[in-house]
């Protein structure tokens, strides 16, 4: 219950809690020990789905109730394969089975990367610096790793797992270490703000859906923008709903923006809610105006929310967009887009835009997954989010800035933000650690099923955790 990456957090609680759920699997009856480990994902589930929110969104219930589900596979397989290897390989399948678990909870569904132990680790930087080799996914196999090293100790009384798993750690938290203090950056920075309508402005807009409504929040944000910009901004940023207009007046505002871009020389990536009486209802964009009053993206939302989906938003299906400046590459996404980490990847940016719109129960979640993402990427990350946290974090994942939306009626974020981004491996390749984890999976269930075919005795788990005199005695009496 403490490590569902809700508020409730207790970091140290994402290494212990599989210790012990596994030394369950690894003591009981295969299909008891499912049931009872499914029973326990079950609950964390409508946990996490209370705390955040979500609990009467069907969609979401169901999707991470197949989370459950998946999550609940690797002490199968820990439990019915392990014994079969020794100590080194045996300790391999769980944590191979919990990376494939959270790629597939991502590849199957449209839910992103929810459900990562790495997750829960999103304020130990050294730890999470190594996500810019192997993604999210390889923080969360070390994680799981020790919940296999523990019990083979536990039960082999062997020293030589337990020293292996801890010179790998110390190694990754001590090159994590290293990274962050000799590649900090030291670019030139540019001053970026981002900026969120007031809450009386937005509950308006949504209460009444009117055309003065959306005159009022438009005029709001293009009268910030010019504040911000004669305070020096170089790039503004709109918070997700913070734009809206029709089809037949979605010009007449682009241009409004335009204007205020060209005249104070700045680049302004501002957020549009296009409203229509028909089909589609909804589209969820962000639009870059350039210092010279040129379009420098059109970029729609490439997934949108289930709840968005349902009220029947565009997919843009786009990937994300970047534009060359003076300072450096910037590019976008849109809040629930940053939750895709291929899709992050692939904006190769130097600084990424992301207009957000949240809610009190997702607001910290939302903001902590953008560190892993500024990470994995080697990109900082500028995150207005009206109804949450907005945050300003470096390609290391340091918070350079912070704002709470419920603590303010008028939500501004300023940060002097480096302009050179960070090379990683993981932005170069992608998820191949997730797959290469797959693959090992794989043939380790193929090694399995050789090893136990017909005339081959296989010794019971229990027995592998009875000392040698005690298995002697044992089998005599059998």
């Amino acid at each position: 219950m403490l490590a569902l990456h809700t508020g409730a957090d207790l970091p140290v609680a994402g290494w212990l809690f599989s210790i012990f759920l596994l030394r369950f699997t690894r003591s009981s009856k295969p299909l008891t020990g499912l049931l009872w480990v499914l029973g326990v994902n079950v609950v964390g589930t409508l946990v996490w789905c209370c705390t955040t929110g979500l609990l009467f969104s069907l969609p979401v219930l169901f999707a991470f109730l197949f989370l459950a589900v998946l999550a609940s596979l690797p002490y199968v397989l820990d439990r019915l394969l392990a014994h079969r290897f020794g100590w080194l390989l045996g300790s391999l399948l769980f944590p191979l089975g919990r990376v494939a678990a959270e790629y597939g909870f991502q590849a199957i569904t449209d839910f992103g990367n929810y459900g990562s132990l790495a997750a829960t680790q999103y304020g130990s930087l050294p730890l999470l610096q190594l996500a810019t080799v192997t993604g999210s996914y390889g923080v969360s196999f070390l994680i799981a790793w020790l919940a296999s090293i523990a019990n083979v100790g536990w039960e082999r009384k062997l020293l030589r797992p337990v020293l292996v798993y801890s010179s790998v750690l110390v190694t990754v938290l001590g090159l994590g270490a290293a990274r962050m203090s000799w590649t900090a950056p030291n670019s030139p920075t540019v001053r970026v703000a981002g900026i969120s309508p007031e809450r009386k402005t937005l509950q308006a807009v949504w209460s009444t859906h009117s055309q003065a409504a959306f005159e009022t929040v438009n005029a709001e944000m293009i009268a910030r923008t010019k504040t911000e910009a004669r305070a020096g901004a170089k790039i503004v940023v709109w918070s997700e709903e913070s734009g809206y207009a029709t089809k037949a007046t979605e010009t007449a505002l682009i241009d409004r923006v335009r204007q205020v871009a060209r005249t104070s020389g700045i680049y302004v990536d501002m957020h549009l809610n296009v409203v229509s009486d028909r089909a589609p209802l909804l589209r969820n964009k962000a639009i870059l105006l350039t210092p010279t009053g040129q379009v420098g993206w059109d970029y729609e939302k490439a997934h949108p929310t289930p709840q968005e989906a349902s009220e029947g938003m565009v997919d843009g299906g786009e990937p994300a967009p970047t534009l060359m400046t003076p300072y450096g590459r910037i590019g976008t996404l849109i809040c629930y887009d940053l939750d895709f980490p291929a899709l992050a990847g692939k904006a190769n940016a130097d600084i990424l835009l992301v207009p957000a719109n949240d809610w009190s129960g997702f607001a910290d979640l939302h903001a902590q997954l953008a560190t892993i993402r500024a990470i994995e990427d080697g990109t900082s990350i500028v995150r207005e989010a009206s109804n949450g946290v907005a945050t300003v974090t470096d390609f290391q994942g340091r918070t350079i800035a912070y704002s709470d939306y419920s603590t303010n009626a008028s939500q501004t974020l300023v940060a002097d933000v480096p302009t050179r981004s960070a090379a990683t491996i993981y932005r170069l390749f992608g998820d191949l650690f997730a797959w290469l984890c797959l693959v090992a999976l794989l043939v380790l269930v193929l090694i399995s099923r050789r090893s136990a075919r017909p005339g081959r005795r296989q010794s019971p788990p229990e027995l592998d955790s009875l000392p040698p005199d005690a298995t002697k005695s044992h089998s005599h009496t059998s």
